[in-house]
């Protein structure tokens, strides 16, 4: 699947936030972290290693946002489920940069 076909999600989870975006991890969690500075109005805030999964968290524009890497996938949500999809689209095109 190439990154344009990697459409955006609308997957409430069991905590509120939305599940809005997954593809396969190609780079270690660490790089793709370090990646947030370059995005416009983003700021990394938070990174948990693990040997089985690693989650880190950045904001956008004032909202908050978190990542994970269960089964060789990154697995992103927006904790605010009204996000508008212009905000994840943005999200989206940048991350699958990295791809």
């Amino acid at each position: 699947m190439s990154r344009t076909e990697i459409p955006l999600l609308n997957e409430t989870m069991h905590d509120g936030s939305r599940h809005f975006l997954f593809f396969p991890q190609k780079y270690q969690p660490i790089r793709l972290w370090f990646s947030v500075v370059w995005l416009a109005h983003a700021f990394p805030t938070k990174f948990i290693p693990s040997l089985d999964e690693t989650w880190f968290d950045f904001t956008h524009m004032k909202r908050s946002f978190s990542v994970s890497n269960p089964h060789g996938d990154y697995w992103f949500f927006a904790n605010d489920p009204n996000t508008p999809d212009a905000q994840l689209e943005e999200i989206r095109t940048h991350f699958l940069a990295y791809t």
